[in-house]
């Protein structure tokens, strides 16, 4: 008479496994694993079965991987820390020729599933390599990274799904999202309308000039609204000039000045808004400058310290990010 595996693991985590010479597992992980089997049998589980073909092999990749630095600077990101600036840097690895190590697909993979950005990525695929897009096309819950929606989706779908499947003919061609968006606006909802107009601000130009006109004119408040906003967007916004950012540097300086003297209590948001803002937009060129500016009010032990020695931090690592590019490409994976 034959035993289930479950009862057999079971009888030797209580037998104790000191008996065996050969190496076994402690005797409470067999009891979990056990009690997991147990389950599995009483719910009908049946083991998944290969298909009995064997998956082609990776191509070779085209491009070297990131060097030490960078990938370092991934793996802070994937963990969860400055993720915000995973989808630019998947921009940078791709123009650079570079792209994420072997070791790291799989997180890339999952994080891109499980925190999906709020627009595709064009860049994703490249930054990922040949065995990214490979590895992707064998597990079933990341294919939908590599695989174009069917234009049934922007036919039959939810708004979510027609919505998604508008970015990415706005990545793949414009020119198509733009023709299957004028064909189905009149028939959709005002609702509808207004979001489907709002993916136009993905990669705008001038040729969506002509689709969003008409629009300024429909009778629903939120319709106008959208494509009024849209028309007054300059696409490629030019990268903040200096003068601005010193001006918002001077404005700092003035309204800490002004705190020292009466207090920080109400200001303190003000302060807060400014540092941030000078983070974000301030060139490359003046990195360096507003970080010891920063420091210099962090040592001073004025305004809120804390707060500004993130938004320090948050400077630091996007001058890593950018300086991992520079470095020598990885030999290894």
């Amino acid at each position: 008479m034959s035993f289930p595996i479950w009862s057999q693991l079971r009888a030797v985590a209580l037998a104790g496994t000191r008996h065996y010479s050969a190496p076994v597992l402690p005797a409470h992980e067999l009891l979990l694993a056990a009690g997991t089997l147990r389950r599995q049998e009483r719910a009908a589980w049946q083991p998944m079965r290969g298909t009995g073909t064997t998956p082609l092999a990776p191509p070779p990749e085209t491009r070297p991987a990131v060097g030490p630095l960078g990938q370092q600077l991934l793996e802070t990101m994937l963990a969860g820390t400055y993720s915000s600036f995973l989808y630019s840097y998947y921009q940078d690895l791709a123009l650079s020729g570079r792209r994420v190590p072997h070791r790291l697909l799989a997180a890339a993979l999952e994080q891109q599933i499980q925190h999906p950005p709020a627009y595709p990525n064009p860049y994703l695929l490249a930054a990922l390599g040949e065995r990214g897009a490979w590895l992707a096309r064998l597990q079933p819950a990341w294919r939908s990274l590599v695989t174009l929606p069917e234009e049934r989706t922007w036919t039959h779908g939810s708004p979510q799904q027609r919505w998604r499947f508008l970015l990415v003919c706005r990545e793949q061609d414009p020119a198509r999202g733009r023709a299957l968006l004028a064909a189905s606006l009149p028939f959709d909802p005002p609702w509808l309308q207004a979001d489907f107009l709002s993916a136009l601000s993905w990669q705008l130009t001038a040729d969506d000039t002509p689709l969003l006109r008409p629009w300024l004119h429909s009778p629903d408040r939120g319709v106008r609204q959208a494509a009024q906003g849209l028309l007054q967007q300059r696409p490629n916004k030019e990268v903040v000039t200096p003068a601005p950012w010193q001006q918002g540097l001077q404005l700092l300086e003035d309204t800490l000045r002004q705190a020292a003297e009466k207090g920080y209590g109400h200001v303190e948001r003000t302060i807060r808004q400014l540092v941030h803002h000078l983070v974000e937009q301030v060139p490359e060129a003046h990195e360096e400058e507003l970080e010891q500016r920063l420091q210099g009010v962090v040592d001073a032990c004025v305004g809120p310290q804390e707060f500004i020695g993130k938004e320090l931090n948050v400077l630091r690592f996007k001058r890593q990010l950018r300086l991992s590019l520079l470095e020598p490409p990885s030999q290894q994976d």
